[in-house]
């Protein structure tokens, strides 16, 4: 008889098996160019058999997806501020700190994402797009607006270009502290509020 573990066991098994072959995605799809990965590739670098990656995703792209997928959950969840934190410009720093952090851990993903996923298509690069403006509806929330108005996202979608670039930038050079790399940000976040006609509020 089967007893009622076994299938939880084998459901967490095939959970473990496709979540091992995304991060195995993550560090080949993260440091080479789409076009240049392939299946076999990452069968041979996850030390399983090609027909065991094609049973956990259709094609490439499937794969490709479900690894941008993990990345940006990772990164969203990585960038809320801390709920500790007392003032609107507290939780903004530590909102900043926290994406720098995930950065420096996946360098190479992060790159990918904010280049919006290598260029494969219109899809992925929506999918990138999408994430993005998650995490910027986090900052707005964070800094107690309820609504922005159409000047302020548009100030803000700026800044989210001006944060990915500076980011990407010390990245490969490291060239000046963390933390001001992280006042660099902020300062610049606050003139975006400025120019969106707005200013971070106390506590909702």
């Amino acid at each position: 008889m089967t007893t009622t573990g076994e299938p939880l066991r084998k459901r967490l098994d095939t959970d473990s098996r496709r979540s091992h072959l995304i991060e195995v995605g993550l560090e080949l799809f993260g440091r080479n160019p789409y076009d240049q990965v392939s299946m076999a590739d990452i069968a041979r670098s996850a030390g399983v058999s090609e027909g065991l990656v094609y049973h956990y995703f259709s094609n490439r792209r499937h794969l490709f997806v479900s690894v941008l997928e993990r990345v940006l959950e990772n990164l969203l969840r990585a960038t809320r501020p801390s709920p500790a934190a007392e003032s609107p410009r507290e939780r903004l720093f530590a909102g900043l700190r926290q994406h720098l952090r995930f950065a420096e851990r996946y360098p190479e993903a992060y790159s990918m994402v904010v280049q919006g996923g290598n260029g494969v298509d219109g899809e992925v690069r929506e999918l990138c797009e999408r994430a993005r403006w998650a995490g910027l509806d986090e900052i707005i929330r964070s800094s107690g607006i309820s609504k922005a108005s159409p000047r302020l996202r548009v100030a803000l979608r700026g800044w989210s270009g001006f944060q990915e670039g500076a980011i990407v930038e010390w990245l490969k050079r490291r060239d000046i502290d963390r933390d001001e790399l992280v006042d660099l940000l902020a300062e610049a976040l606050m003139a975006a509020f400025r120019l969106g006609g707005e200013r971070p509020r106390g506590r909702r």
